[in-house]
This record gives structure tokens, C-alpha cells and sequence, in this order.
């Protein structure tokens, strides 16, 4: 949830690739990631948001934030539900 509030809001994710993250955040696109207890690399990420220019990463984040959006989960839900047990809307 936090992850996709912080892509909304346009601000670049940096984020340990763990859970259901890697699924949201494409390393280098739409935010950062780094590997469970790199500290160095996690410093690295940080420190490159901040220096860096990640306008254009946090534009691609807010883009793609709006799938997960709950409204559009729940279509997406109904959707395979409804493929699973053959009915057509």
C-alpha cells in the first residue's frame, strides 16, 4: 500500500525487492530497488534520488500507480473470476 501511495504521489520509490514490490517497481523505470540487507546498495539508491534528476522516474511511478488504484484491482479481479469460470461480460 505504502509503495503505491508514495508512485501516486509521484515520488521516486526506492524499495528491497521482497513480497509483492518487485511486481510494482521496475528497477530503474519507475523506482529503485535493492536486494534484502544490501545496505550498500540501498545507500547508493537513496543517495542517487537525492543528487540525481528523478523527474522522469516519478512520471513513469504516478503512470504507473493508477494500477492499483482500488477501483481498477477490483475490475481486474472480477475480470478473472469471470474468465476463470467462462462468463463473458
Amino acid at each position: 500500500q505504502v509503495v503505491a501511495e508514495a508512485m501516486a504521489a509521484g515520488l521516486p520509490v526506492v524499495a528491497s525487492a521482497v513480497g509483492g514490490v518487485p511486481w510494482m517497481i521496475e528497477d530503474g523505470v519507475n523506482g529503485y530497488l535493492f536486494s534484502p540487507r544490501d545496505v550498500d546498495a540501498l545507500a547508493e539508491r537513496i543517495v542517487g534520488v537525492l543528487s540525481g534528476d528523478s523527474t522522469d522516474l516519478a512520471a513513469k511511478a504516478r503512470a504507473e500507480a493508477r494500477r492499483f488504484a482500488p477501483a481498477h484491482v477490483a475490475a481486474e479481479t472480477v475480470d478473472l473470476y469471470r474468465a476463470l469460470v467462462g462468463v463473458r461480460r
